[in-house]
């Protein structure tokens, strides 16, 4: 609005738009940044993974890469008392492993911390959901068990597939059999030739 009451800077659209896009845009990142160090803190969902493999310190990295997506990661003593650790650390998710039934002890603790009431998720579904795709492990286990049961069905159906061609083939063979001799002697009416022909195969060919 300024440039258009005030006309005698000789300032072209074209650049009065550019100007108008470069100020929105310093102040938007400004804003953002003074957003973020106000209230970050207190926005962000405090993360646990209750889990002491290889796997769950690749989650933990790719969850420490990316700030932005609001977790911050809490470190847990496993096989200490997970409900204290909680309250104390004001937890708010806990991704468990997806195999708990092998640990009796772990599945035990989890069930102490209910009344905490914060959010369980399984590690699968975490790390699609922080990283925005399946891990290739879960994956490659995936893959086999459904190659294996394709692998079953295939066979399956090849062998559905060779008797109902059996079948359809022995009911054609019937049903127009009584047809064969009429055919046989329409070709020896029209032209004399045999009924069936014969040839040898010439290698040569």
């Amino acid at each position: 609005v300024f440039f258009y009451l005030i006309p005698f800077f000789g300032i072209t659209p074209k650049t009065n738009l550019f100007l108008n896009t470069l100020i929105f845009g310093i102040l938007f990142f400004a804003w953002r940044k003074l957003f973020y160090l106000l209230f970050s803190s207190r926005l962000l969902n405090k993360v646990a993974i209750v889990e002491d493999h290889s796997r769950a310190r690749e989650l933990a990295k790719e969850i420490i890469s990316r700030p932005y997506l609001g977790y911050k990661l809490i470190t847990l003593d496993i096989k200490g008392d997970l409900f204290s650790q909680i309250q104390k650390e004001k937890i708010d998710t806990l991704i468990v492993p997806n195999d708990l039934e092998e640990n009796s002890r772990l599945t035990e603790n989890l069930y102490q911390c209910l009344p905490a009431r914060i959010n369980f998720i399984d590690w699968v579904r975490a790390y699609e959901l922080i990283c925005e795709k399946l891990p290739v492990t879960f994956l490659a286990q995936t893959w086999f068990l459904e190659n294996l049961k394709e692998g079953e069905k295939g066979l399956y159906d090849k062998i559905k597939r060779v008797v109902n061609d059996l079948i359809l083939a022995t009911l054609l063979l019937i049903l127009t059999s009584p047809l064969w001799p009429l055919i046989a002697l329409s070709i020896k009416l029209g032209d004399g030739g045999p009924v069936f022909y014969r040839q040898r195969a010439n290698s040569g060919l």
